[in-house]
């Protein structure tokens, strides 16, 4: 599903046109494969897809569920619905498919050993790949990775070791014999390439700086706007200039030779390859003389589209795709083998979904179906108005045959007025046709959700794949679509669109959520271990009926915990209503132990057990993250300080804060006007939320402030930071030092106390080895390379193979106060209620408050 936008400028009128012409002229089909969003080439992609018209997808073997998040707190999954949203919208840009592997990004790796021990093996990978190739079929595979230690992150090493294995495996009939039995054949590409990095050593090399009219602008810097989209990986800070831009490639495997030859230069990836539609019948060799009319249907075909390019005339364009339309039927009757028919028939089917594009915008119409509310979201059992409408806004007259809504099965449908059968309609210019529907949707329907999980993110390497339909898609299907029947000038013609609503202007997909949205106000709660007194749960709900609803809530709680009150009415009156259903539950005193607590609504005898958040922002499209209604709590043994007070700046977003609530510490949030102008000096500790300095201006323009309040006695804990330029430039340390991309990417890797003696691992809580035991995804990021020796670092740590790293955690005395750096993950531990780090932390926050 790629939810729906509207066109971006270049895709309508003259250069929406000029592009969509282009890509009528040729068969050419490219894969690009990728270990993450943010790794694409998308000046190369825009160039071959938008300049050259080629087909063109990418794959990346993750969704970047396991990077940081610049843009908000959203981590793991909901992280990777949000990159999944981000690349869509990049994918726009460049103007190309896109599709993933069940991979997840669990963080940091700099081996492809460690990678593909997390992810069990080369298999799993390596057979979304191979589904990819045998669905898509493309002429050339280009990745973005060479598979060698010069591509740095062991994701990307393995990505561009997967590459070639999955060109061979998938042309192999004995590989992956499941997806032989689905009806997915076996496919050879006829080309591999891997892209280099500022090398001669290259076969081709587009020039990416090249102009294109229709753009505006050039590749280059397009597939940089596109690139840009990503703005929880901080992509908007690569931009392009005018001016050359090239993008060399080396070819390294080819069905045309046994060992290309390294001297030899191209002028693009399909040198050598027929990509011409009258070349799909050379394809099939002897075979040929079973189709005798392809051939000249074929070129009849390409003569009406050079005349359209010609002319820009509609009529050739409505004649050649009516003719494409007529032959795709007789190619499925024909005597063809298998493996030739559906070859043949990928690629017919492909060019008539480019001619039905080319021939709208040549006639300039506009189909769209949208509610009557400003809501995107269905519920099963209601029934809601959407309108169709064809709007003719070019110079030539249509006839409208009919207007039909796409609905799965079990929708039920009504229209206003009754179509008959085969209604016709002429639209001058600027004339619009509409049909009224009136649809019900079943109790049962399926609801819009990603088709994949993890019930634990931070251990689960491989997504779980709830419903195969859709598996490597980014997203599911639409709920609801339709398609218009035209005529002109004789010829039959169709256009397809989704259903969507206007939600504060934003067109928005529309999309079946459950009745109710049933949430606990945090999926995750650390508690001392011990602890008796009473604990605030609340319950999120939000009810997305548009009627009036009584329903009852109550919690589930381990044994021996008491809960009250006992249950909860709660009424909503409309749509969108949300409301929060306190209880206090009230634990056993536990050991350090894991348990979990759950919500539960009733409405009608039905139970919701889990909610959902949508993910997005204004500038891409909105969709639903999941999860069940559930709180995992972690049970620590931990002594907190006495009477103090902790606050806390926030960064790029994390839930420190609310664990440290959670612990009984006296934390809050400290707001951009305290920050700037207000009296710190009561807080006892200060801490900075992680990329504070990347994201917030303020923390830059009043970090004297800061500096001050540590001077003045208080102890400031910052945390890693992702812009290391910036942040040595800003010169934001009390004393000289350098931050560095210096990281420890194992999260089981050995730890070291420098500082045996220092308190930070004495008081109040006593650190030992084992507290760095059970820490998820990694030990730390954005070490500190150099500094002063005023500086004292206390840990040392290091991946396998290296040598330790000691600027993971730094401490300072300055003036009264204490100054801390840590790069250890700590907003990944605290969430996930790891022990030792919990303790480590509450010592951090204590640290010049000994006495």
């Amino acid at each position: 599903m790629t939810p729906r936008r509207e066109r971006l400028p270049q895709d309508t009128g003259a250069p929406g046109l000029d592009q969509a012409l282009r890509k009528l002229k040729t068969t050419a089909r490219l894969l690009q494969t990728t270990a993450h969003p943010d790794d694409e080439d998308g000046a190369m992609l825009a160039l071959e897809s938008r300049g050259k018209g080629a087909k063109v997808m990418l794959m990346s073997l993750t969704r970047g569920d396991g990077g940081q998040n610049k843009t908000g707190s959203n981590l793991f999954d909901e992280l990777g619905v949000l990159r999944t949203l981000e690349l869509l919208e990049s994918a726009r840009y460049y103007g190309v498919d896109l599709r993933f592997a069940r991979t997840a990004d669990f963080g940091y790796s700099k081996t492809p050993e460690e990678t593909f021990q997390k992810w069990g093996g080369h298999e799993i990978a390596l057979a979304d790949m191979v589904r990819v190739i045998r669905e898509f079929r493309p002429d050339v595979v280009a990745s973005a990775w060479a598979g060698t230690a010069s591509d740095g992150h062991g994701h990307h090493q393995a990505s561009g070791i997967l590459t070639p294995e999955a060109v061979e495996a998938a042309a192999d009939p004995k590989r992956f014999p499941e997806q032989i039995k689905e009806g997915l054949l076996p496919w050879q590409v006829k080309k591999v390439y891997i892209r280099m990095r500022g090398s001669e050593d290259y076969t081709v090399r587009f020039e990416a700086g090249t102009v294109d009219p229709d753009l505006g602008t050039s590749y280059a810097q397009f597939g940089i706007e596109g690139y840009s989209q990503q703005k929880s990986q901080n992509a908007s800070f690569f931009p392009a200039r005018p001016g050359p831009n090239y993008r060399p490639y080396k070819l390294v495997q080819s069905v045309f030779s046994s060992k290309p030859d390294p001297n030899k230069r191209e002028e693009d990836f399909f040198d050598g390859i027929d990509t011409t539609l009258p070349g799909l019948v050379a394809r099939l060799g002897a075979e040929e003389s079973q189709v005798l009319f392809l051939l000249p249907a074929l070129k009849e075909i390409e003569a009406n589209v050079d005349q359209a390019i010609a002319t820009r005339s509609p009529e050739p364009l409505l004649a050649a795709g009516e003719q494409l339309n007529k032959l795709i039927p007789l190619v499925e009757q024909s005597t063809l083998s298998t493996a030739s028919k559906q070859d043949l028939l990928l690629n017919l089917r492909t060019k008539s979904q480019q001619f039905e594009e080319a021939s709208r915008l040549a006639l300039d119409l506009d189909f769209r179906v949208s509610r009557d509310k400003s809501s995107q979201l269905l519920v099963p059992g209601e029934t809601v108005k959407l309108t169709a409408r064809l709007q003719n806004n070019g110079k030539h007259a249509v006839t409208v045959k009919q207007i039909t809504l796409d609905l799965p099965q079990g929708w039920q449908q009504k229209t206003t007025p009754a179509q008959p059968k085969a209604p016709s309609k002429a639209l001058a210019p600027g004339e619009s046709a509409s049909v009224d529907f009136t649809v019900t949707v079943p109790g049962n329907a399926e609801i819009t959700r990603p088709y994949w999980h993890r019930n634990e993110p931070d251990k689960e390497n491989i997504f779980t794949i709830d419903d195969p339909r859709y598996q490597t898609l980014p997203l599911p299907s639409p709920a609801v679509r339709a398609h218009a029947n035209y005529e002109f000038s004789g010829k039959a013609a169709v256009i397809h669109t989704d259903a969507i609503a206007d939600v504060n202007g934003k067109a928005t997909t529309l999309a079946v959520v459950p009745a109710f949205s049933v949430l606990m106000q945090h999926a995750t709660a650390v508690i001392p271990a011990g602890k008796k007194s009473p604990m605030d749960e609340d319950v999120i709900i939000r009810s997305n009926l548009s009627t009036p609803a009584e329903t009852i809530v109550h919690l589930q709680v381990p044994n021996g915990w008491h809960v009250s009150p006992a249950s909860q009415k709660v009424t909503f009156d409309k749509a969108g209503d949300e409301k929060t259903a306190h209880f206090e539950v009230e634990p056993v005193a536990l050991s350090e132990t894991r348990t979990q607590i759950s919500a539960e609504l009733e409405y009608k005898g039905k139970k919701y057990d889990e909610g959902f958040s949508e993910v997005g922002r204004p500038d891409i499209a909105t969709f639903y993250y999941y999860q069940p209604s559930i709180q995992k709590i972690s049970a620590v043994k931990v002594v907190l300080p006495e009477n103090l007070k902790v606050g806390y700046v926030e960064g790029a977003g994390d839930d420190i804060l609310s664990s440290l609530q959670q612990l009984g510490l006296d934390a809050r949030l400290i707001s951009s006007d305290e920050l700037a102008h207000g009296d710190l000096n009561h807080y006892g500790t200060i801490i900075l939320g992680i990329r504070a300095y990347d994201t917030r201006e303020d923390v830059r323009k009043h970090n004297q402030h800061l500096l001050d309040f540590v001077n003045q006695g208080g102890t400031l804990l910052v945390q890693n930071n992702f812009d290391v330029d910036a942040f040595n430039t800003g010169k934001y340390t009390p004393y000289p030092a350098q931050l560095s991309r210096q990281r420890v990417s194992v999260e089981e890797a050995p730890v070291e106390v420098l500082a045996p003696q220092d308190s930070v691992f004495n008081s109040p809580n006593k650190i030992s080895a084992h507290d760095f035991d059970g820490w998820i995804q990694e030990r730390g990021v954005n070490f500190m390379g150099q500094w002063d020796e005023k500086f004292q670092p206390l840990l040392a740590s290091s991946d396998p193979g290296e040598q330790p790293l000691k600027g993971g955690l730094l401490e300072a005395k300055a003036g009264k106060g204490t100054y801390i750096y840590t790069g250890y993950a700590f907003f990944r531990q605290l969430p996930a209620g790891v022990p030792g780090a919990i303790r480590l932390y509450v010592n951090l926050l204590s640290a010049g408050h000994e006495h």
